[in-house]
């Protein structure tokens, strides 16, 4: 199953869709699991009963053409042949809608299988959002907003009107703050996987009169615990940056461990429609990014849980971490003290308010809301080697 969906985030068009691919238990011999980057060891999460196996991370949105964006959900060989017709009939186009409509009556669920589409077409300046599904081919809806997969209700929670946030912040900020949530719960907690969905996220988002691809996010999440007035920051970590170059998209996986060891991996993701051509998929990736998302994952002295998205451009990456590239191609990747003032107001703000309260944004690089120094923090660091980049491919790839 899936994630993908299409909304409106301040006036502006974003499509999202997650990369897991899985099938029936029963379909697969032998029953492993694909590696993820979210998650070190998903046949010890994923043992029956779930009925279902990982099996490869692969591309569910995709630009069109600057007025076209779709995500699909279902079949994957169904996938492949509408978005390869698609490409060849709606590239040119300025008013699509229409002969988007007239593309997909042929693909029925007896032709193709199960499949769901929702996406956004641009005709003049108005952006019409869509829903369309095989099972009833010759309907292509407009609506306000669509959502199709096993992750609907998962997304339905980060989209709660009570979680939206203000300011000048710009808005592909508010989104990955979202998506820093959903990336968040599953890699610091394991949920979205047992839902069927998940493995990481792209964002496509309407900008400069067209679709394309937000280029490329770097993750980084940590674990931190209120002790008796004191925050002690775990040394576990993970770091994750996403990036999508030349139309293909691929996970560079860092972690951190107690024993200070690190070690990478580098997951390419694959297209849907392979027909274009094989992917050309870096060697090795910076973990230097258009934007940075710090997910903290807090539990206060109570035992609660909260997790916490931070988000800046690459511009204002100082308030949020402290990166360094060296000539010798290694980087230094470390929580800025900011980022834990962040973490400790957090703290203060929720002891008498059991609610969670919605992530700060940033002005100018500056946190909105006044640093907070009644809890002690710590810092600490990850170090990236470019060069020993290793690649992990397919089913049990290490």
């Amino acid at each position: 199953m899936t994630l993908v969906a299409a909304w409106k985030e301040e006036g502006t068009p974003f499509l999202l869709g997650d990369f897991l691919v899985s099938r029936k238990r029963a379909q697969c011999e032998p029953e492993q699991h694909a590696c993820l980057p979210t998650q070190d060891d998903v046949s010890v999460l994923l043992t029956p009963p779930s009925d279902f196996v990982i099996t490869d991370l692969v591309q569910k949105v995709y630009v069109i053409s600057d007025r076209v964006a779709v995500g699909w959900a279902g079949s994957r060989i169904g996938a492949a042949t509408v978005i390869r017709r698609l490409r060849s009939t709606l590239r040119e186009l300025k008013k699509p809608f229409r002969p988007l409509r007239k593309a997909l009556a042929p693909f029925t669920a007896d032709e193709i299988g199960n499949l769901e589409l929702v996406g956004w077409v641009l005709e003049g300046t108005r952006a019409r959002c869509f829903e369309w599904s095989s099972a009833k081919s010759s309907v292509l809806a407009e609506v306000e907003s669509a959502v199709a997969g096993s992750g609907a209700e998962s997304f339905s929670h980060v989209l709660n009107p009570t979680h939206r946030w203000r300011g000048e912040q710009p808005t592909v900020n508010r989104v990955l703050v979202m998506v820093g949530k959903l990336l968040g719960h599953e890699v610091l907690h394991r949920t979205n996987l047992w839902d069927r969905f998940g493995g990481g996220i792209e964002l496509i988002h309407h900008r400069d009169g067209r679709f394309q691809v937000v280029p490329s996010v770097t993750f980084a999440f940590v674990r931190t615990t209120e002790v008796d007035g004191m925050v002690d920051e775990k040394r576990e970590r993970r770091v994750l940056k996403i990036d999508y170059q030349d139309g293909a998209a691929s996970i560079l996986c860092c972690v951190s461990n107690d024993d200070r060891t690190h070690r990478e991996l580098l997951f390419p993701v694959s297209p849907v429609d392979e027909d274009t051509g094989p992917a050309q998929y870096p060697s090795h990736l910076s973990l230097r990014s258009s934007y940075y998302c710090v997910v903290a994952d807090i539990t206060d002295r109570r035992g609660r849980t909260i997790v916490y998205p931070m988000t800046v451009g690459d511009e204002c990456r100082a308030t949020l971490i402290d990166y360094r590239h060296y000539s010798d191609g290694n980087e230094s990747f470390e929580i800025a003290d900011n980022c834990f003032d962040l973490v400790l107001d957090c703290l203060n703000r929720v002891r008498d308010d059991r609610t969670q309260f919605p992530p700060l944004l940033y002005r100018e690089g500056k946190p909105l809301l006044p640093r907070v120094r009644e809890i002690q923090s710590g810092r600490s660091g990850i170090s990236s080697r470019l060069h020993e980049t290793q690649s992990a491919v397919g089913r049990g790839g290490r």
